[in-house]
């Protein structure tokens, strides 16, 4: 019996792990959909748009231990934390954006919250969004596996 039991999480923390890797990529085309939509997508206003915030755009998901993952979504643009927080009276915490990202109906749709080029001090929340979505995933895709393995 605990022979079986070591065995079948060994296996869930390997797909643990194999998951986490094919949700990097797809939590980087989240985070770009989410700035597409609610930056570059929107009617121009008071700034060029450089795409400077595509090219900052970094997503990472790495082992921590066995069955254990971390993901991480950064940007290297200097202005991306005021995109994604939004400023002045519009800003909005890190505990706040992840909120409202993992409200009901925040996923799988680009989390909008009125940003555009004109109303730029609204918050994107583009790379929170990603990073929760990426959360969301695997712990809907661990919980179905562990299911399966117990049956």
């Amino acid at each position: 019996m605990r022979e079986d039991v070591k065995r079948r999480k060994k296996l869930l923390a390997a797909l643990v792990e194999q998951r986490a890797q094919q949700l990097e990529q797809q939590g980087l085309g989240m985070a770009v959909l989410g700035l597409n939509v609610t930056v570059y997508g929107t009617e121009a206003g008071a700034y060029a748009r450089s795409e400077n915030l595509l090219r900052g755009l970094h997503v990472t998901a790495k082992r921590a231990r066995r069955g254990l993952v971390q993901f991480r979504v950064w940007n290297t643009a200097p202005y991306a934390p005021l995109v994604e927080y939004g400023t002045y009276g519009d800003r909005t915490s890190p505990a706040e954006a992840q909120q409202r990202a993992s409200a009901p109906g925040a996923q799988p749709t680009p989390l909008v919250t009125g940003r555009s080029g004109v109303n730029y001090t609204q918050p994107s929340l583009a790379h929170t969004r990603a990073l929760v979505w990426m959360l969301e995933r695997l712990r809907l895709d661990v919980k179905g596996t562990w299911f399966r393995a117990w049956q």
